[in-house]
């Protein structure tokens, strides 16, 4: 790979191999661990440079003695400390430059300070300030519009409302009215019918007008 600082494609791959490690870490991580956890498709060794990178994985695929403590942090305040200080420490020429103000660069003046570094294509210095916005993200110092992590979560958060609202209504009974028992108010009573109507192919004229003489008789005028 090219280029000093690791880069990965895309935003959920790194999001989601950290709150899986979060939640247990593997005791062997390579790109066999990351497959078999359905991480970075494709793209497994792109994550592990990442997580070389971090020293989260040192040589021997085997968890750092002080990623296993960092990843043991709680609640997350603690957590997004400790990863702070591990991030900061990986990226200590950037912090060397830029001090405690890393966290909050933009876009452009990351993807200027990679490709200067590095001397990175375009498209890699962008991955690469993407990269690291997005652990800045999980560090709790978002610097983008609005927090990568906070988007995937939202998400999640969007589709479970959606499919609750949409149980909630479909077990609300609706309101029948009476005929014939006085005035029934629109909000009481609904009905909508929907036909659908396969047509045969034919060059034949003569069919068609069958059919919508038919359609006519037996369901506009009924």
């Amino acid at each position: 790979m090219a280029g000093k600082h690791p880069y990965i494609s895309g935003t959920t791959a790194l999001i989601k191999c950290i709150e899986k490690f979060r939640n247990s870490m593997p005791p062997v991580i390579n790109a066999k661990t990351l497959r078999k956890l359905s991480l970075a498709s494709n793209n497994e060794s792109y994550l592990i440079n990442i997580l070389n990178f971090l020293r989260i994985v040192g040589d021997d695929d085997k968890p750092t003695k002080e990623a296993s403590t960092i990843f043991n942090a709680h609640p997350d305040d603690k957590f997004r400390e400790k990863f702070s200080s591990l991030v900061s420490k990986a990226y200590n020429d950037l912090f060397d430059t830029h001090g405690q103000s890393a966290w909050e660069l933009n876009l452009d003046e990351l993807i200027s300070y990679f490709r200067e570094a590095d001397q990175s294509t375009a498209t890699v210095g962008r991955l690469q300030a993407r990269t690291f916005q997005i652990l800045s993200d999980l560090c709790g110092h978002a610097n983008a519009t609005q927090p990568i992590s906070s988007v995937v979560l939202a998400k999640k958060k969007g589709s479970r409302a959606k499919a609750k609202a949409a149980t909630h209504k479909s077990s609300i009974p609706k309101k029948q009215g009476k005929v014939g028992a006085g005035n029934v108010s629109v909000n009481d009573f609904g009905l909508t019918v929907r036909i659908e109507i396969n047509l045969p192919v034919s060059d034949d004229k003569k069919t068609y007008d069958n059919i919508f003489k038919s359609i006519r008789e037996n369901l506009i005028d009924a």
